[in-house]
Protein backbone atom coordinates (compact mmCIF):
# COMPACT_ATOMS: atom_id res chain seq x y z
CA UNK A 1 0.00 0.00 0.00
CA UNK A 2 2.71 2.55 0.46
CA UNK A 3 4.61 1.54 -2.52
CA UNK A 4 1.49 2.12 -4.49
CA UNK A 5 0.68 5.58 -2.83
CA UNK A 6 4.29 7.03 -3.62
CA UNK A 7 3.68 5.77 -7.48
CA UNK A 8 0.37 7.48 -7.46
CA UNK A 9 1.62 10.39 -6.27
CA UNK A 10 4.74 10.78 -8.23
CA UNK A 11 2.55 9.53 -11.73
CA UNK A 12 -0.15 12.52 -10.91
CA UNK A 13 2.39 15.11 -9.83
CA UNK A 14 4.25 13.99 -13.32
CA UNK A 15 1.35 14.65 -15.63
CA UNK A 16 0.22 17.66 -13.89
CA UNK A 17 3.90 18.74 -14.55
CA UNK A 18 3.55 17.84 -17.95
CA UNK A 19 0.54 19.65 -18.65
CA UNK A 20 1.74 22.42 -17.39
CA UNK A 21 5.46 22.87 -19.25
CA UNK A 22 3.68 22.52 -22.43
CA UNK A 23 4.93 24.85 -24.80
CA UNK A 24 1.90 24.53 -26.53
CA UNK A 25 -1.75 24.96 -25.23
CA UNK A 26 -5.17 25.38 -26.49
CA UNK A 27 -7.90 27.00 -25.01
CA UNK A 28 -11.38 26.42 -26.34
CA UNK A 29 -14.75 27.26 -25.86
CA UNK A 30 -16.20 24.28 -24.20
CA UNK A 31 -13.24 22.03 -23.10
CA UNK A 32 -10.80 24.50 -22.07
CA UNK A 33 -11.86 22.64 -18.17
CA UNK A 34 -9.52 19.75 -19.60
CA UNK A 35 -6.29 21.30 -18.32
CA UNK A 36 -7.90 21.76 -14.91
CA UNK A 37 -7.97 17.79 -15.23
CA UNK A 38 -4.61 16.97 -13.93
CA UNK A 39 -4.31 19.73 -10.99
CA UNK A 40 -7.82 18.94 -9.44
CA UNK A 41 -6.43 15.08 -9.58
CA UNK A 42 -3.11 16.28 -7.95
CA UNK A 43 -5.21 18.40 -4.75
CA UNK A 44 -7.36 15.54 -4.41
CA UNK A 45 -4.85 13.31 -3.91
CA UNK A 46 -3.06 15.40 -1.58
CA UNK A 47 -5.54 15.64 0.62
CA UNK A 48 -6.99 11.95 0.94
CA UNK A 49 -2.60 11.65 1.43
CA UNK A 50 -2.49 14.27 4.08
CA UNK A 51 -5.18 12.90 5.89
CA UNK A 52 -4.07 9.09 5.43
CA UNK A 53 -0.72 10.19 6.67
CA UNK A 54 -2.12 12.13 9.73
CA UNK A 55 -3.81 9.12 11.03
CA UNK A 56 -0.90 6.74 10.74
CA UNK A 57 1.69 9.50 11.95
CA UNK A 58 -1.10 9.65 15.66
CA UNK A 59 -0.67 6.03 16.19
CA UNK A 60 2.86 5.18 15.10
CA UNK A 61 4.97 8.88 15.45
CA UNK A 62 6.48 8.40 12.23
CA UNK A 63 7.18 10.69 9.21
CA UNK A 64 7.12 7.99 6.22
CA UNK A 65 3.29 8.17 5.72
CA UNK A 66 3.57 11.88 4.86
CA UNK A 67 5.79 11.19 1.77
CA UNK A 68 2.89 10.30 -1.12
CA UNK A 69 1.66 13.89 0.12
CA UNK A 70 5.02 15.73 0.16
CA UNK A 71 5.58 14.38 -3.23
CA UNK A 72 2.42 16.07 -4.29
CA UNK A 73 3.04 19.33 -2.64
CA UNK A 74 5.88 19.63 -4.56
CA UNK A 75 4.25 18.83 -7.83
CA UNK A 76 1.60 21.11 -6.70
CA UNK A 77 4.73 23.98 -5.78
CA UNK A 78 6.23 23.34 -9.25
CA UNK A 79 3.37 23.46 -11.47
CA UNK A 80 2.17 27.12 -9.69
CA UNK A 81 5.80 28.37 -9.55
CA UNK A 82 5.92 27.58 -13.59
CA UNK A 83 2.62 29.22 -14.35
CA UNK A 84 3.54 32.07 -12.55
CA UNK A 85 6.48 32.34 -14.23
CA UNK A 86 4.53 32.42 -17.59
CA UNK A 87 2.41 34.96 -16.41
CA UNK A 88 5.38 36.74 -15.36
CA UNK A 89 6.76 36.67 -19.11
CA UNK A 90 3.22 37.42 -20.42
CA UNK A 91 3.34 41.08 -18.95
CA UNK A 92 6.52 41.60 -19.81
CA UNK A 93 7.01 44.67 -22.04
CA UNK A 94 6.53 43.74 -25.58
CA UNK A 95 9.46 45.33 -27.78
CA UNK A 96 7.52 44.68 -31.18
CA UNK A 97 4.26 42.48 -32.20
CA UNK A 98 4.71 40.84 -36.02
CA UNK A 99 0.72 39.37 -37.06
CA UNK A 100 -0.91 37.92 -39.67
CA UNK A 101 -3.75 36.80 -40.87
CA UNK A 102 -2.34 34.01 -43.33
CA UNK A 103 -1.96 31.76 -40.72
CA UNK A 104 -5.32 30.86 -38.34
CA UNK A 105 -8.26 30.73 -39.57
CA UNK A 106 -10.33 33.37 -37.68
CA UNK A 107 -8.40 36.09 -35.83
CA UNK A 108 -4.68 35.01 -37.69
CA UNK A 109 -1.40 34.44 -35.95
CA UNK A 110 0.39 37.29 -33.79
CA UNK A 111 4.08 36.89 -32.24
CA UNK A 112 5.01 38.88 -29.16
CA UNK A 113 8.31 39.57 -29.43
CA UNK A 114 9.34 40.31 -25.24
CA UNK A 115 11.85 42.12 -23.19
CA UNK A 116 14.69 39.57 -22.46
CA UNK A 117 14.19 37.04 -25.89
CA UNK A 118 11.22 36.01 -24.22
CA UNK A 119 8.25 35.17 -27.48
CA UNK A 120 4.51 34.48 -26.98
CA UNK A 121 2.84 33.01 -30.24
CA UNK A 122 -1.19 33.11 -30.21
CA UNK A 123 -3.11 31.92 -32.92
CA UNK A 124 -6.24 32.79 -32.96
CA UNK A 125 -9.23 30.53 -34.62
CA UNK A 126 -12.75 30.15 -34.51
CA UNK A 127 -13.31 28.32 -31.61
CA UNK A 128 -10.38 28.70 -29.72
CA UNK A 129 -6.89 30.28 -29.43
CA UNK A 130 -3.31 28.28 -29.22
CA UNK A 131 -0.55 29.40 -27.20
CA UNK A 132 3.00 29.42 -27.88
CA UNK A 133 5.98 30.14 -25.83
CA UNK A 134 9.81 30.26 -27.05
CA UNK A 135 12.24 32.78 -27.32
CA UNK A 136 13.68 34.45 -29.72
CA UNK A 137 17.53 36.71 -30.70
CA UNK A 138 18.07 39.54 -33.11
CA UNK A 139 21.17 40.54 -34.64
CA UNK A 140 20.75 43.99 -36.57
CA UNK A 141 18.11 42.96 -38.73
CA UNK A 142 17.69 39.50 -38.84
CA UNK A 143 15.61 37.24 -36.14
CA UNK A 144 16.32 33.70 -35.10
CA UNK A 145 12.54 32.37 -33.72
CA UNK A 146 13.22 29.38 -31.40
CA UNK A 147 9.30 28.55 -30.81
CA UNK A 148 7.44 25.00 -31.24
CA UNK A 149 4.71 25.39 -33.32
CA UNK A 150 2.17 22.42 -34.75
CA UNK A 151 2.71 24.40 -38.31
CA UNK A 152 5.71 24.97 -40.42
CA UNK A 153 7.21 28.12 -40.31
CA UNK A 154 10.25 29.13 -41.00
CA UNK A 155 13.14 29.80 -38.07
CA UNK A 156 14.40 32.82 -39.47
CA UNK A 157 13.15 36.30 -40.35
CA UNK A 158 14.12 39.58 -41.76
CA UNK A 159 13.08 42.78 -39.55
CA UNK A 160 12.28 46.13 -41.33
CA UNK A 161 10.65 49.23 -40.03
CA UNK A 162 7.02 47.54 -41.44
CA UNK A 163 7.16 44.09 -41.76
CA UNK A 164 8.91 40.86 -40.58
CA UNK A 165 9.38 38.66 -43.34
CA UNK A 166 10.52 34.44 -42.86
CA UNK A 167 13.06 33.85 -45.07
CA UNK A 168 12.42 31.14 -47.92
CA UNK A 169 8.75 31.59 -47.25
CA UNK A 170 6.06 33.37 -47.97
CA UNK A 171 4.41 34.15 -44.53
CA UNK A 172 5.19 38.22 -44.05
CA UNK A 173 3.80 39.60 -40.50
CA UNK A 174 3.09 43.44 -39.95
CA UNK A 175 4.86 45.16 -37.66
CA UNK A 176 3.65 46.65 -34.35
CA UNK A 177 5.44 48.62 -32.01
CA UNK A 178 5.27 49.87 -28.52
Amino acid sequence: MKSLTVILALASSGLAIFAEFRSIKESTLFFDWLDHIPIIILWTLMFIFTFLATKRFISSKHFMPFLPAMICILGLCIVYWHSAKREAIGNLRSVFTAATYQIGSDGGFILDFKKGGHLKGEKRDHWGVTYYWGNYSQNKDTVNINIPLDFKLGRQAILTDTSLCIVYDTIKFDIYKQ
